[in-house]
């Protein structure tokens, strides 16, 4: 009789998964104040009043199609340069 191959078993480390998820939030609320400025204070600071979008796409697949910056009325304005900082580029906050 032989032995039928059994799959690997790996096991789920939830400190090291609880631990990298408080570094993500803990990264995210110190950098939420300087892009929550970027996003709102520059624009209305360059007389932006209303920022349109468009989406193409539904739930979390899609991708922007067009940005167009307005001042007071129908104007349309330029955008101002401004940066703004993520967790990561992986996603985990911690690269």
């Amino acid at each position: 009789m032989t032995d039928i191959p059994q799959p690997p078993t790996t096991m789920l480390d939830c400190d090291a998964c609880l631990k990298q998820a408080r570094e993500r939030a803990r990264i995210a609320a110190e950098l939420l104040p300087a892009n929550k400025k970027a996003l709102f204070d520059v624009p209305s600071a360059a007389g932006i009043a209303t920022i349109t979008l468009w989406f193409d796409g539904s739930g979390d697949s899609g991708q922007i199609e067009e940005i167009e910056a307005h001042a007071a009325g129908t104007e349309i304005a330029r955008f101002p340069s401004a940066q703004s900082r993520s967790p990561g580029r992986s996603g985990t906050g911690l690269d």
